[in-house]
């Protein structure tokens, strides 16, 4: 995790990738022990990011939780791109 977390940081310092929205997604939510939101939010550190909209996302493949709002969120993030 904390290598993601470094990498995630380390991404979102680019000036080419300023106000690039995020979406963080969790997966495997549906194994004993997995983060929910709270925890990757905490571990991400995504607190810190206040200059993008960021959204975060604990999901399951295998069950298909959470997979529509994802795809929700992609959709709409992908349209106010393309205006």
């Amino acid at each position: 995790m904390e290598a993601s977390r470094n990498e995630l940081h380390s991404l979102l310092d680019k000036p080419q990738l300023a106000g690039i929205p995020v979406l963080v997604l969790g997966n495997k939510r549906d194994i004993p022990g997995a983060l929910e939101e709270t925890g990757l939010i905490d571990r991400m550190n995504l607190s810190s990011i206040q200059d993008r909209e960021i959204c975060c996302y604990s999901i399951s493949c295998k069950e298909k939780d959470n997979i529509d709002i994802t795809l929700q969120w992609l959709i709409a993030h992908s349209k106010s791109q393309s205006r």
